[in-house]
């Protein structure tokens, strides 16, 4: 709860010379074994009436069928937690906007719990890595491809010139004037990126999965660290990934960072509560 509060004041503080809003939205809870209950940590980014989504969570259909859309091993690993109010385009009709204006959903990886809610908005393109795409087109057995059953318009960003702090970063195409960009990540998975939300003179960097928890950044010896190395397809590329954003969180007073599984930013035993 403090450290959300402390990224409130810190969002508040500068939105009056902001151009875009960002609101966070938990769009699901997991508690892998050993681990505890972690939060699916999306975006919901508007400016000048234009939506766009970072990460979509789970879905309705998701919800509605979890046996077949997620399966019974998953769900038993996870311990995933299904409620319809999690999901992204239940938050976005709460928060008064219209599900149907969200264009654009940039995706840090296609794992299931990050892409589950995409045909809950099938207007809009999917922007990833043409590495990521590329690897779930294979046939990568870590993805469940009928998540993109609903073949939606897809934007893929390949390797650029581009620099941001040192990092590749492959600009977004999106109605923004405020600058988006990819930034690879990979080992998680082949094409993993995370996502640089320019703020003025600071930057939103969601890391997806390049670290589960913010305990990652200071500390080898932990149980999640153990749980990533398993589940990289590049356990070698995913340090390397993890090394760069050590050093860039040492350097740069101007980069805050949050991780999609991170459970801080959330109430989540509250949220528990709730739903007994």
């Amino acid at each position: 709860m403090k450290d959300r509060l402390k990224w409130r004041l810190w969002n508040e503080a500068t939105r009056h010379k902001l151009m875009i809003n960002i609101h966070h939205l938990n769009c699901g809870i997991l508690s892998p074994p050993g681990v505890g209950s972690v939060a699916c940590h999306c975006l919901l980014l508007e400016e000048d009436g234009h939506l766009a989504l970072v990460d979509a969570g789970f879905g309705l259909r998701d919800i509605q069928s979890p046996l077949k859309r997620i399966g019974q091993d998953k769900i038993d690993f996870y311990n995933i937690r299904f409620d319809a109010r999690h999901t992204a385009v239940h938050q976005i009709e709460d928060m008064g906007f219209v599900p149907a204006y969200v264009r654009d959903c940039i995706i840090t990886h296609l794992d299931f719990d990050h892409i589950g809610g995409l045909d809950d908005f099938p207007y809009s393109t999917v922007h990833v890595a043409a590495e990521e795409y590329a690897s779930f087109a294979s046939g990568n057995p870590r993805y469940l491809h009928h998540q993109l059953g609903h073949r939606p318009k897809l934007e893929l960003y390949e390797k650029g010139a581009c620099k941001w702090f040192g990092m590749e970063a492959r600009k977004l195409k999106l109605p923004f004037s405020t600058t988006v960009y990819l930034i690879p990540l990979f080992g998680h998975t082949k094409g993993h990126c995370g996502v640089a939300i320019q703020q003025n003179e600071n930057w939103i960097l969601h890391v997806g999965d390049a670290f589960y928890l913010e305990a990652e950044l200071f500390s080898e010896a932990q149980k999640i660290a153990e749980v990533a190395s398993k589940s990289a397809d590049d356990d070698h590329q995913r340090k390397l990934s993890l090394k760069h954003l050590m050093d860039l969180l040492a350097s740069n007073k101007h980069i805050k960072m949050l991780s999609y599984h991170e459970p801080s930013f959330f109430n989540l035993e509250a949220e528990l509560s709730f739903k007994l």
